[in-house]
């Protein structure tokens, strides 16, 4: 049985590995513990496991595992963006939709703003996708590494 510290200190590790693009070792140390108690219903550990698994270009277990985190709690937003990134990455943009629209009237929401914009220039909508750029634009600080590419963005619209 794995305790506490062990786990915390395993996450640690996996997250280098990730943050390193060490996919296949991340993977390693995350299946290592995932039938620890302790793993299984935490949110940062089922995330983390799902990266790897994006990484790795395999979405379907990716999104498994985000619909664990939603099961477990249905307002984590990033665990929904992350389901409709894996879907948008796939040119799933209805699918990507569904995940993301509840996240638009999240106030302090940008990102799915951006990405959503692209969906609806894709569906013909460009006004509609101008629209989130600019509120994309008005959520996000200047210096966040996101805010070129809306103003990019925003320029291609317009």
């Amino acid at each position: 049985m794995l305790n506490e510290h062990d786990f915390k200190q395993t996450i640690k590790i996996a997250m280098n590995e990730l943050s390193t693009e060490q996919f296949e070792s991340a993977l390693n140390t995350l299946k290592n513990i995932e039938n620890e108690n302790i793993a299984k219903n935490n949110e940062i550990f089922l995330g983390l496991l799902s990266s790897v698994y994006s990484s790795l270009q395999l979405f379907d277990t990716a999104r498994e595992y985000l619909e664990k985190i939603l099961m477990i709690n249905a307002d984590n937003h990033l665990a929904r963006f992350q389901i409709g990134m894996t879907h948008f990455q796939q040119n799933n943009l209805d699918q990507a939709k569904q995940y993301w629209l509840p996240i638009l009237s999240y106030e302090k929401d940008f990102t799915t703003h951006f990405y959503f914009s692209f969906i609806e220039e894709a569906q013909g909508n460009k006004s509609k996708a101008l629209e989130l750029i600019q509120i994309a634009k008005q959520r996000c600080e200047p210096n966040h590494p996101i805010y070129q590419q809306i103003m990019n963005r925003e320029t291609s619209l317009v």
